[in-house]
């Protein structure tokens, strides 16, 4: 009697919220000829939550593990005995590092890169001398662009051939960040704690005529903030998903008056998403944040911050 060969095994590694949402795009290419298997590592606020969450409303992965660190990805990785792995990032040298850990573990398997955000796109990650010589060392100085990696999963192909040439092979990640939220909005705002945002909101809204929302940068600009207040009747702050709330600025923040926290580790997605259908319009002030890529709502309004925050 001949068993049936088991399927190949895809391990994605996330490091932030963002990440766990295309990993859920990048999945549908690959689940009919693969085992999918979630790792989130405990880069951001929440994330072991998270992991356990994602663990129950996310049917699409065989597994989810929650690792601290990427030598514990790469230790459940080889315990999968995984063909393939998925990562977020293969630019500069400590991650070339952690590369060859993997090729040397596990010589076999074939290393992706998906889309990390607007980073991904970026030709100006490192310059000069610095960039040459990396280069010269099959160091990646983008994303995509490491000797050791065999593919990239983006969005949009053509910009990227066009920002960093058309040399790495390249695959379209066909469903869109704004379709994954319209499907799968309810099972993430339970993932990411957000599902409270919308009620909120409803409770406020009478007494709302503008909002805005201020997504921090891994600092917080917090005269910046003072000045926002004043400019509107709803101030909804969104921290970056990094900065824990064990840190300083987390507990600036929570003592700011006038001043909606959102939870941390929820994509600035899912934020400004329930803002905008609550409020109609919403303006939202960032630092060079990916979220200006994925959302294009009428209702929403994006302004670059200044680009250097108070370093809090």
């Amino acid at each position: 009697m001949h068993m049936p060969a088991s399927r190949p095994k895809a391990v994605f590694l996330c490091t932030k919220p963002l990440q766990i949402m295309v990993s859920l795009c990048v999945v549908q290419e690959l689940r009919s000829t693969h085992d999918c298997h979630l790792v989130i590592a405990g880069h951001f606020a929440h994330a072991e939550t998270v992991a356990s969450k994602c663990s129950v409303h996310l049917g699409e992965f065989a597994s989810v593990q929650y690792v601290d660190n990427w030598a514990d990805f790469v230790l459940h990785a080889i315990h999968l005995r995984a063909q393939l792995l998925l990562i977020d990032s293969d630019v500069g040298v400590r991650t070339a590092i952690n590369l060859l850990k993997v090729r040397a573990r596990l010589p076999a398997a074939s290393v992706h890169v998906y889309e990390e955000g607007i980073g991904t796109y970026r030709t100006d990650l490192y310059t000069g001398p610095k960039k040459w010589i990396l280069k010269t060392a099959g160091i990646a100085t983008y994303f995509g662009g490491s000797a050791l990696v065999d593919c990239v999963w983006i969005f949009n192909p053509h910009l990227y051939a066009a920002r960093q040439g058309s040399s790495r092979k390249v695959m379209t990640i066909r469903q869109s960040l704004p379709a994954l939220l319209t499907a799968r909005r309810s099972s993430l705002e339970l993932i990411f704690g957000a599902n409270t945002l919308s009620p909120a909101f409803l409770a406020l809204r009478s007494r709302v005529q503008r909002c805005l929302v201020y997504l921090s940068s891994w600092t917080v600009d917090f005269d910046l903030l003072d000045g926002l207040r004043a400019r509107c009747d709803l101030l909804v702050l969104k921290l970056h998903p990094h900065i824990l709330e064990s840190s300083a600025a987390y507990a600036k923040a929570v003592l700011l008056p006038g001043v909606f926290l959102a939870p941390t580790g929820a994509p600035a997605e899912l934020v400004i998403t329930a803002a905008e259908e609550v409020f109609g319009s919403v303006e939202v002030i960032h630092h060079g944040s990916s979220v200006t890529q994925y959302l294009f709502s009428p209702g929403i309004h994006f302004s670059e911050a200044p680009a250097t925050p108070a370093l809090v």
